[in-house]
């Protein structure tokens, strides 16, 4: 699964927290990673997917928080 995290954050703690002359080797970029705040979001393709689902309105396409629900039931499923 995809980890989005946010990257202004990481810019920030890269740039703004450490001197400009320092060397990062890989394990230090991998760490610095790691550690930043993720972001919650659904994926395109499995909004596309969802997007003309019947659901209990009738209605062809589902609302924001249908969408969400469903995003998080599948993930709590897995």
């Amino acid at each position: 699964m995809s980890r989005l995290i946010d990257a202004d954050a990481l810019h920030s703690n890269f740039f703004d927290y450490s001197p400009r002359e320092m060397v990062w080797d890989m394990g230090d970029v991998e760490h610095k990673i790691n550690e930043m705040p993720t972001i919650d979001a659904i994926p395109v393709e499995w909004l596309e997917e969802h997007d003309s689902e019947g659901n209990e309105y009738g209605r062809r396409y589902i609302t924001v928080v249908e969408a969400l629900s469903m995003w998080q039931k599948e993930q709590e499923a897995r």
